[in-house]
């Protein structure tokens, strides 16, 4: 598994664990739309969004796609697009806590 973070310089603590699960609720809403437009009819998907919050602030993103014709969708792609995707709707979202 690869990890990958960035130091954001964020006053986390101002952060409530209601704005964070709105903040999910966006990136679920978006990934939804992303996949359907992506893959064929009937295609199913897993996925684990999640936020760790100790002393920094963590999005951690598990997905899984299943799907037909696998010879003309590159589902691997499109799991990279979800977890960039996911990644720049949490950075702007919680843009405004910038220190």
């Amino acid at each position: 598994m690869v990890r990958k973070t960035r130091s954001l310089n964020l006053r986390f603590e101002e952060i409530s664990i209601d704005k964070i699960e709105e903040i999910l609720e966006k990136i679920s809403i978006e990934i939804d739309k992303y996949i359907k437009s992506k893959t064929p009819p009937k295609t199913s998907y897993d996925l684990v969004l999640r936020v760790d919050k100790d002393h920094e602030l963590t999005l951690i993103i598990d997905i899984g796609i299943k799907g037909s014709y696998e010879e003309v969708f590159n589902y691997e792609s499109i799991v990279n697009d979800v977890v960039n995707l996911s990644r720049r709707i949490f950075e702007k979202e919680i843009e405004k806590y910038r220190v």
